[in-house]
């Protein structure tokens, strides 16, 4: 399968959403004097990048990051770091984020931190890494509570301590932290650095799967699919496993066309018919191995399915799965 270079495409409102949510990580309000500064400069600069003119948006945006402005230079990084008009350069997205940072830019604090945790532009080097999360959470970017206490958890650079890991992705989730949500749900679910607790796992997951988790939609929908502290709802089952695949958990995939390919032997709708072929040739294409359950589900459903139907859905399999940048594995589904 071929994906588009997104150099090349129309702006998606997948990329526009990234750019607001990657500016969304900085309180800009903290600095609003500056950001007024910043922002009027390179107004005709956002409107190219909004159209998906990127090569004359990065121009602009690269003649007023050199002038200093914390904005234009947070805008160069992540154009280098998604590839934008650009080939990905991670070394020099980390450049253009450590320069926000130094103006100020809480969210590009964040990034420097994530350089030096991944090594991204040279060497690892935790104490860096902490070192920016710490000016990023003091700033409001409550995430890298979680992330400088994973540092802990795993000891990479500093000395192991798992309490201390837990209470600072406990901090960052209560402070609305969405990775520490995350973090903290599957923690309470498999009993992972914490007691096993269905009932705190469940309320941290209300909030990650409501905020478009796909791993924390698919563990809510486990809930009700295995009637866990409740009474079974396959529908509601069904509503949050289709969530999780629809962002291309793979996981998800067979689950969702399972209790598609049930609705439809209950209710004998089309559309309940087409959607369990949609989830199940979805995971065929994408999973490294096809168990011969998996199989079996598929045969049962391209038996009463019309063959006239696969086509089309083959296609919007595909792209779903470009979309994602999920590639084929088997090919003999």
């Amino acid at each position: 399968m071929l994906i588009t270079r997104l150099s090349r495409c129309k702006p998606s409102r997948h990329i526009v959403g990234l750019f607001a949510l990657l500016l969304a990580t900085s309180p800009l309000s903290v600095y609003a004097n500056e950001v007024d500064d910043w922002a009027a400069p390179i107004q005709q600069a956002d409107l190219h990048k909004a159209a998906g003119r990127y090569e004359e948006a990065l121009t602009i945006y690269k003649e007023f990051a050199n002038k200093e402005n914390g904005l234009a230079q947070f805008n160069v990084a992540l154009f280098y770091q998604l590839g934008l008009s650009t080939k990905t350069d991670k070394a020099e997205a980390c450049h253009w984020f450590h320069r926000a940072a130094i103006n100020n830019m809480p969210g590009a604090m964040q990034q420097v931190g994530n350089c030096f945790a991944h090594g991204l532009g040279g060497q690892i080097d935790i104490n860096q890494a902490i070192h920016w999360y710490t000016k990023a959470y003091q700033q409001g970017v409550h995430a890298t509570y979680c992330q400088i206490g994973l540092l802990y958890l795993k000891g990479e650079g500093v000395q192991k301590d798992t309490g201390k890991a837990v209470d600072m992705c406990l901090k960052g989730a209560e402070l609305g932290a969405f990775n520490a949500q995350v973090v903290m749900a599957k923690w309470y679910f498999y009993g992972t650095h914490v007691k096993q607790d269905y009932q705190k796992a469940f309320f941290w997951l209300q909030y990650a799967a409501n905020k478009k988790s796909p791993e924390s939609a698919f563990l809510m929908a486990l809930y009700y699919d295995q009637g866990i502290g409740m009474e079974i709802d396959l529908k509601q089952a069904l509503r949050w496993y289709e969530i999780s695949a629809s962002q291309a958990y793979e996981a998800a995939y067979l689950p969702t066309a399972a209790l598609y390919w049930q609705a439809f032997l209950d209710h004998q709708k089309e559309s309940l018919l087409a959607k369990s072929y949609l989830w199940a040739q979805a995971h065929c294409l994408s999973s490294h191995a096809v168990s011969q359950d998996s199989l079996r589900l598929k045969n049962k459903i391209e038996d009463v399915m019309p063959n006239t139907w696969q086509d089309a859905l083959d296609e919007k399999v595909v792209a779903h799965l470009n979309k994602f940048q999920k590639h084929q594995h088997n090919n003999n589904c």
